[in-house]
């Protein structure tokens, strides 16, 4: 569609994150639309939900590596304890 690539493109040169609902829900129309046509069903709603919340996790999280250092006082059991 040429409107979510021109969505796409503007996103990218924003380097603003891109939740792309319409992606998300391709070809599964008729389980997450409801009977109107508009509004989204249950699994339409937590399928838009999760996109969301995976594009902001993917963005926003930190990375799982933490360093931590410890020091003591010289003569104790360890003078530095370094763990992942």
């Amino acid at each position: 569609m040429p409107a979510n690539d021109q969505i796409r493109s503007l996103a990218a040169s924003q380097n603003a994150a891109l939740v792309d609902v319409y992606q998300a829900m391709a070809g599964a129309v008729t389980t997450m639309v409801g009977p109107d046509g508009l509004h989204p069903t249950e699994t339409g709603y937590q399928t838009i939900a999760q996109t969301f919340f995976d594009v902001i996790r993917q963005r926003l999280e930190a990375s799982p590596t933490t360093t931590l250092t410890l020091l003591a006082r010289p003569g104790s059991v360890s003078a530095a304890w370094r763990g992942k």
